[in-house]
């Protein structure tokens, strides 16, 4: 049902957790994958791998692209300053 899959999206809680969404914003895509396999082990999820996380991320109407230099961004998130220690 409907409720059940609102309970339980755990990807919108990373999403409200970890990134600030709105317009404008990007962020590397490697990044994103980072900051979403500290927090899946910090909440007891099985990590994606980044081609799974992809997937979600463009299911949510973010967009992937490809800034100069070759760089690969997510555009419409970026994380929160909260999130940004990604060396643990």
């Amino acid at each position: 049902t409907d409720s059940y899959r609102v309970d339980n999206d755990w990807f919108a809680e990373f999403l409200d957790n970890v990134c600030e969404v709105r317009e404008g914003l990007q962020v590397p895509s490697a990044d994103v994958h980072r900051a979403y396999v500290q927090w899946a082990a910090a909440s007891s999820e099985r990590p994606l791998t980044p081609t799974a996380l992809g997937i979600l991320l463009r299911e949510r109407g973010f967009v992937a692209a490809k800034v100069p230099g070759g760089k690969r961004v997510w555009t419409g998130l970026r994380l929160a300053r909260e999130s940004l220690n990604l060396d643990d």
